[in-house]
């Protein structure tokens, strides 16, 4: 998005390469974040709760729905990260979206 807007003027790869390099950085950020927002969501979960879920977790119905949750996340996020880049890039230069 910020590239389709002009913003950058980095190539896919270039874009890419710049991510990659920064790997350590968003692994270590996403995992503290990860790991705030499960002690925040199951927090109030009773322990007999969240032992059904891993469980539930652990069968085959259990992982199509985390695959299936993944793969609706990833095209919301891939959405959503370029729209974001695409109307940065478009303010900064003064158009409208």
């Amino acid at each position: 998005g910020l590239s389709e807007g002009k913003y950058l003027s980095l190539s896919a790869d270039a874009i890419l390469n710049e991510i990659w390099s920064q790997e350590e950085t968003l692994r270590r950020e996403t995992e503290d974040w990860l790991y705030s927002y499960f002690v925040l969501a199951y927090q109030s979960l009773p322990p007999e709760d969240l032992q059904l879920y891993v469980r539930f977790s652990q069968t085959e119905a259990g992982r199509s729905m985390t695959r299936a949750l993944f793969a609706g996340h990833d095209r919301m996020y891939r959405a959503i990260s370029y729209a974001l880049g695409r109307a940065v890039a478009l303010s900064a230069a003064g158009s409208t979206l």
